[in-house]
């Protein structure tokens, strides 16, 4: 088949017959060899399965759509961007921050070990500025927890990344609190940089609000599918407009597969680099004690002890690689999460329908003359009864419509926005946080060669 080049496929989507559907090319895989090819359009749970004991990384493939008012605001957003300076290369204290360079501006900071009353718990300090102005709260993890749950909650089918998980035993030590640091500042970096959470009252109210955030009345609240979907036209105006159809929920479940397998490789990768972390730091003790015994013995064989200064220690490089995969791994979760979610809010309509076909069914009884028992005791006319199922019907109805216009801006949403900026975004993270480990890696193995140098030439 014929490629569509770049300005066709611009003026087809700006064309008045261009349609706001999702246009679908057949999926591909990856072969972890490296190696691309092409699966058949058919492809079913069964051959997903057979890929995968093969060996092979499957990967779903779209075509998305563009917004009517993407070409400009995009165009608008490239002209405010400085030009890339490439006169000098970037130090790593730059390359770290180009790994956050997103979202508002916003700090976990000052992890403080507070006293409760059955066991102590660990108080962070939120702090940034936003368009309302700046804010300063002390928070502890479960008020983290709490943010998210009323996050999903209220915005349902919108990605939301996971929390790091709970931890009873180790939970105080330092290594772990900075950990943990890191990661809840990474939760609210991600989450700012999509303005209608972070405008949301719940998010203003994490941020400014009064403390014990859990325990606010906000946290607390039911789903409302009406609010909520009345919300969602008007937050997610071009989004709700597109329909989902049998296609597009086919790939969203390949793409389910595909990051779960994405998942198992992630977790992989963070236990190596984990290894990695703590063979740096035995390496450089090891060398440190070993230079130190030289110093000692030099003076066995000679009057001074040989002179070799100190050198730089620098940090050990693996601790940017394991938060990355610690990062990402968030993030997937939080993705494999909302996909399935989405899924349950289905689950959920189709009961409400089966509840619609059951108060038809009891009008049609009332019609027949057909009394409940409790109408023989309160006494209750018939059209009562065929009044409530109909006012029942159609609230039942309202729901349901509303439901739709959730599932269909998740399904936009997961297609076009999270998935794109996923594996564009997080794949040039990891090339920065492995730049970064270069250029440490570097620095530290030089200073041993100029140690064990100065060692030679005192010798």
């Amino acid at each position: 088949m014929e490629e569509i080049n770049e300005e066709e496929k611009y003026n087809m989507e700006k064309s008045n017959d261009y349609e706001e559907t999702y246009d679908h090319i057949q999926p591909n895989y990856i072969e972890t060899g490296g190696k691309k090819h092409r699966s058949n359009s058919e492809s079913s749970s069964s051959s997903l399965e057979k890929e995968h004991n093969e060996g092979k990384f499957y990967e779903p493939k779209i075509d998305y759509p563009t917004h009517e008012d993407s070409s400009d605001s995009e165009e608008e957003g490239k002209n405010d961007e400085p030009e890339p300076n490439y006169t000098r290369k970037r130090t790593v204290e730059e390359k770290r921050v180009a790994l956050s360079g997103y979202g508002i501006d916003i700090k976990v900071t000052d992890p403080q070990i507070k006293s409760g009353i059955i066991r102590k718990h660990v108080m962070y300090t939120v702090s940034g500025t936003d368009s309302v102005g700046g804010f300063h709260v002390q928070r502890r993890y479960k008020e983290f927890l709490a943010l998210r749950k009323v996050l999903i909650i209220e915005w349902p089918g919108c990605c939301i990344l996971q929390l790091p998980p709970k931890q009873a035993i180790g939970n105080l030590e330092p290594n772990f609190i900075e950990s943990r640091r890191k990661l809840l500042e990474y939760f609210l970096k991600t989450l700012s940089k999509y303005n209608y959470l972070l405008i949301s009252e719940e998010f203003q109210l994490f941020l400014r609000g009064p403390v014990n955030f859990h325990k606010q009345s906000i946290v607390s609240k039911s789903p409302n599918f009406i609010v909520i979907g009345n919300k969602y036209t008007k937050v997610f105006e071009s989004y709700s407009a597109k329909t989902t159809n049998p296609e597009i929920e086919l790939e969203i479940k390949q793409y389910l597969a595909y990051f779960q397998q994405g998942k198992g490789l992630l977790e992989r990768l963070e236990k190596t680099c984990k290894i990695s972390e703590n063979s740096y730091n035995a390496i450089d003790q090891d060398t440190v004690t070993m230079i130190q015994g030289i110093k000692e013995l030099s003076t066995f064989y000679i009057s001074n002890p040989l002179d070799v200064p100190e050198r730089n220690k620098e940090e050990n490089p693996y601790g940017d690689l394991v938060i990355w995969c610690r990062n990402i791994l968030l993030e997937v979760g939080g993705i494999v999460e909302v996909i399935n979610r989405r899924a349950d809010i289905e689950k959920y309509k189709s009961t409400l329908g089966m509840k619609i076909e059951g108060e038809k069914a009891n009008i049609e009884k009332r019609k027949a003359g057909k009394k409940k028992i409790v109408q023989y005791f309160n006494k209750k006319s018939q059209e009562y009864y065929i009044s409530r199922s109909e006012n029942e019907i159609n609230q039942l109805e309202e729901t349901i419509r509303n439901i739709d216009v959730i599932i269909n801006v998740s399904g936009t949403m997961i297609l076009q926005d999270e998935i794109p900026e996923f594996k564009n975004k997080k794949l040039e993270t990891l090339l920065t946080a492995n730049e970064i480990s270069i250029d440490i890696l570097q620095k530290e193995l030089t200073s041993i060669v100029k140690q064990l140098k100065e060692l030679e030439k005192n010798i």
